[in-house]
C-alpha cells in the first residue's frame, strides 16, 4: 500500500483503524452496507461489526478515585484523531510520550472537556 501510494499508483484493499497508514495516507474509503448479522452470518456482505470500547474500573478504584472516574467518562477520541497520532509515531519514530505531546498540542479542543480548568492549566504550562 505504502509503495503504491508513494509511486502515485491505485491500490484496492481492506484494511483496520485505528492505524498509522490510514491517518499517514489520504485513502477514500469504499462504502459498504451497514452491519446486519442476519446478513453477516450469511456471506459477511456488510460492513464488520462496530468494536465496541469499554473502559471499566473496579468499585474500589470507583470510590478511591472520582476524579479519575469523571475522566474517563468524559475521554473520547475518534479514529481520525488516533490515526493522526499513530502516522505521527511512524513518520517521527515517536515514542508514546511524544505522541501524547502531540496529541495534546493539536486537539487542544478535545482534551481541555476531559479535565477540570486548573488542570488545563497546568497541562498547557507543561508542554515543551
Amino acid at each position: 500500500m505504502a509503495s503504491a501510494y508513494a509511486k502515485n499508483e491505485s491500490w484496492f484493499g481492506y484494511y483496520w483503524a485505528p492505524t498509522w497508514v490510514l491517518g499517514k495516507f489520504d485513502m477514500t474509503p469504499i462504502e459498504e452496507p451497514a452491519f446486519d448479522e442476519a446478513v453477516w452470518e450469511t456471506n459477511h456482505g456488510c460492513a464488520y461489526p462496530a468494536v465496541q470500547v469499554n473502559v471499566v474500573v473496579s468499585s474500589e478504584f470507583h470510590e478511591r478515585e472520582p476524579e479519575l472516574v469523571e475522566f474517563f467518562t468524559k475521554y473520547s477520541t475518534t479514529t481520525a484523531q488516533n490515526n493522526a497520532a499513530l502516522a505521527y509515531m511512524q513518520s517521527n519514530e515517536a515514542s508514546t510520550e511524544e505522541a501524547a505531546i502531540y496529541f495534546l498540542k493539536n486537539y487542544e479542543d478535545v482534551w481541555t472537556e476531559w479535565v477540570p480548568a486548573d488542570v488545563v492549566g497546568k497541562v498547557k504550562a507543561a508542554l515543551p
